[in-house]
């Protein structure tokens, strides 16, 4: 690359993933990492799905070579992140493109990468394929056979959901079939994946306590078998605990009072961190920091987490 004519760069992420990618003059060839893209990522689906920006954007690649180098994250994640960079790169080598990137999703970095960093759980869902299954939205797909045969499908359709889900292209009026025999097809509804946030929050024990929500595994057995022991009576099991502790260690003389339960998921900053001089800190990825939190409920009470 040091002898070859530079055109345009641009950074790209996604989730732990980052890649830089460099257009410089050439013959059209692609590399990552110094490997040949057909080697470096051996799955078509991802190959289409990492080349989508040339595509819409309609940049002439014949003499060009793109460049790229990534690290973090997986493979899938790499594929995204020089994806990103890609847009980003043909952009600054051509500014027209900028609106038809922007509006098929290109050049947003995927906003999941915040959420997997912190405290989190699984969020699976049975959701019906349809317009709002773009690039992004297929990458949560569980399955991997579904997913690379929806990309392939967006792909034909040169990445419009609209066109290639909707309409006479809905799965029930025209098919994906997974197989060359078409004996089986992508269902019509499909299990997606997520990572939602989980704030937790300190509760003393009262017979009003949600003991499933309790976070600790081995506290929460401790309370269920009180529970039990009180044949199901929460006002029995967890009232006058002054005369009858709940023992996570009787011997040591550790009683259980207060314990760590999940709480909302959709909360709002109350405050962000702050340095010694009041200077607000930032992440990795130049955001504030929030610290505390508040939800309100349907009664209008303020929860401070």
């Amino acid at each position: 690359m040091a002898n070859k004519k530079a055109i345009s760069a641009g950074t790209g992420r996604r989730k732990t993933a980052t890649a830089r990618v460099n257009l410089v003059e050439g013959k059209g060839l692609w590399t990552v990492n110094g490997v040949a893209l057909e080697e470096y990522l051996p799955s078509e689906a991802l190959r289409d799905y990492l080349k989508q920006p040339v595509a819409i954007s309609g940049y002439d690649m014949a003499k060009v070579d793109v460049v790229a180098f990534a690290k973090g994250g997986g493979i899938a994640g790499q594929a995204g992140a020089i994806r990103h960079g890609l847009a980003r790169a043909l952009v600054a080598a051509d500014e027209s493109t900028r609106a038809a990137l922007k509006k098929a999703g290109c050049m947003t970095r995927d906003s999941r990468m915040k959420e997997r960093k912190k405290p989190g759980q699984p969020v699976y869902k049975d959701e019906k394929v349809g317009p709002s299954f773009d690039y992004e939205k297929i990458m949560t797909v569980v399955s991997g056979r579904c997913r690379n045969a929806l990309i392939a499908r967006l792909n034909e359709f040169g990445g419009d959901p609209k066109k290639a889900f909707g309409g006479k292209n809905k799965l029930e009026n025209n098919p994906l079939y997974l197989d060359p025999a078409h004996s089986e097809s992508v269902p019509e509804k499909v299990r997606t994946m997520n990572y939602q946030e989980v704030f937790t929050k300190r509760e003393a024990v009262s017979p009003d306590l949600k003991v499933d929500k309790v976070i600790d595994n081995h506290v929460r057995e401790i309370l269920l078998a009180r529970l039990q022991e009180f044949g199901g009576d929460a006002k029995k099991a967890f009232s006058n605990l002054e005369e009858n502790p709940i023992w996570l260690d009787r011997v040591g003389g550790i009683a259980i009072k207060r314990v760590t339960i999940s709480g909302k998921n959709n909360v709002t900053p109350l405050h962000y961190k702050r340095d010694n001089s009041g200077r607000l800190l930032e992440n990795e990825n130049g955001e504030n920091i929030p610290t505390d939190f508040i939800s309100t409920g349907n009664n209008h009470h303020v929860a401070i987490y």
